[in-house]
């Protein structure tokens, strides 16, 4: 009677270790920026054909959030187009991002609680979360979900005998030339 009740704590500590952790990355993301503009007024640009192109970079980029677009589709996009942004849209796309994954994790931590009881997942990461072991499952479903999680910038970690996922914050260090200092500092703690 007491071993269930100290294991059932030590299993619901866990738990809320791991999504403090997880809220702590979300808020770090997504917490740190002002909403307020500087009183600086830009100097009028002559080419209207690149002020016509970073509009279109942030309205695609809206856009692409508006439909969906999962994160490994904004990372890809963000790639492409972040050099040619602002550096307050730089900013804006790096926060944006932020906060798909912050709307993402809960849904994703629950598929992974699912996904624990399948023991093709333990067996392909005996001792190690490395990407490249996903290869090794067994279950082409739960290998696809987990190369999908990857992809997506999540990393896994293994905690007494569970699988979940948090954000791999280093996937985002390329786009840190692009951003503010304080935006830098945020993608810098990890």
């Amino acid at each position: 009677m007491v071993s269930d009740i100290i294991r059932w704590e030590n299993k619901d500590m866990r738990k809320t270790k791991r999504y403090l952790m997880s809220a702590l990355l979300l808020v770090l993301l997504t917490g740190c920026t002002s909403k307020e503009k500087p009183n600086t007024v830009p100097a009028p640009d002559t080419n209207t054909e690149s002020v016509e192109v970073k509009e279109d970079i942030m309205t695609d980029f809206t856009e692409l959030i508006k439909n969906g677009g999962t994160e490994s589709e904004l990372m890809e996009y963000m790639d492409k187009n972040i050099s040619k942004a602002t550096q307050d849209e730089a900013d804006q796309m790096v926060l944006e991002l932020g906060k798909v994954y912050k709307k993402n994790l809960p849904e994703l931590e629950k598929q992974f609680m699912e996904a624990n009881s399948n023991p093709a997942l333990f067996d392909a990461f005996e001792l190690d979360m490395k990407e490249e072991y996903a290869d090794k499952i067994s279950d082409p479903e739960l290998k696809k979900f987990v190369k999908t999680a990857y992809k997506n910038g999540y990393t896994l970690l293994k905690e007494e005998g569970e699988v979940y996922p948090v954000i791999n914050i280093a996937m985002l260090d390329k786009f840190t030339k692009y951003t503010s200092e304080p935006v830098e500092s945020l993608l810098n703690l990890k």
